[in-house]
């Protein structure tokens, strides 16, 4: 499963529904020119501490960063957001379910530069 952000508090926050014991990752690409930007994930408002990354982990990949998450459980579900210079943006509402399969072909958006000022 693969998401990506919104830029406007307005825009709904799509939920993405996976099965436990799957993997879940979560797409945010910056603008050109933000790469140094500091960016961290967050989970219901509360900033992520990747300690164990054989849980979750931050990945970056030039003005991408990806926020995977494995072998998900219940406790995983939540909305996930990026906080960049102390703005925080809403990128996914993620539900781990049984009865639930990945969804593919989600729509990406960019965080642009209007939004960051």
């Amino acid at each position: 499963m693969i998401a990506s952000g919104t830029e406007s508090e307005d825009e709904d926050v799509q939920e993405y529904l996976v099965p436990p014991g799957s993997t879940a990752t979560i797409a945010c690409e910056l603008e050109q020119g933000q790469e140094r930007r500091e960016l961290s994930w967050m989970k219901d408002g509360q900033t992520m501490i990747f300690e164990n990354p054989s849980k979750a982990e931050h990945v970056v990949n030039g003005l991408k960063h990806y926020l995977v998450i494995h072998d998900t459980q219940p406790n995983d579900s939540g909305l996930y957001s990026v906080c960049i210079a102390n703005t925080e943006f809403r990128v996914a509402h993620l539900a781990v379910d049984n009865m639930t399969t990945s969804l593919m072909g989600l729509k990406r958006k960019r965080i642009s530069n209007s939004s960051l000022n």
